[in-house]
């Protein structure tokens, strides 16, 4: 029983029939295999462009948010330059000179000696 068997498993190999009903499901795996670094550079190239256009796309929709979020970068910069321990305050900085932000980016830079165009 187990050399008909046996035999009938080496003999599905090479010709490729099934054996009581199993199927060879091989060729079925190999036609879903993922190629795992074209995937990789694929999103190497396509996630930063999304980024970008989902960024300017929320710029486009708020534009007071790009506009703090340009001012925090720049006195977050000025900061880090002069005076690094008040980096944790800038929110509360930027809150308080809320309607007067071109006011806060001239007095801090003045202040800290750092100018925009160096930065």
């Amino acid at each position: 029983m187990l050399r008909v068997l046996a035999h009938k498993m080496r003999r599905s190999r090479k010709v490729g029939d099934t054996v009581d009903g199993d199927e060879d499901s091989s060729d079925d795996r190999s036609s879903k295999k993922i190629n795992w670094t074209a995937m990789c550079l694929l999103m190497l190239f396509i996630l930063p462009a999304a980024a970008t256009l989902f960024l300017q796309g929320f710029d486009f929709l708020y534009p007071e948010a790009a506009r703090i979020r340009v001012l925090r970068s720049k006195v977050t910069r000025c900061y880090a330059a002069a005076n690094p321990t008040k980096l944790t305050e800038v929110d509360k900085i930027i809150e308080k000179y809320k309607n007067s932000e071109l006011r806060l980016l001239a007095q801090a830079c003045n202040f800290l000696l750092v100018y925009p165009n160096s930065f």
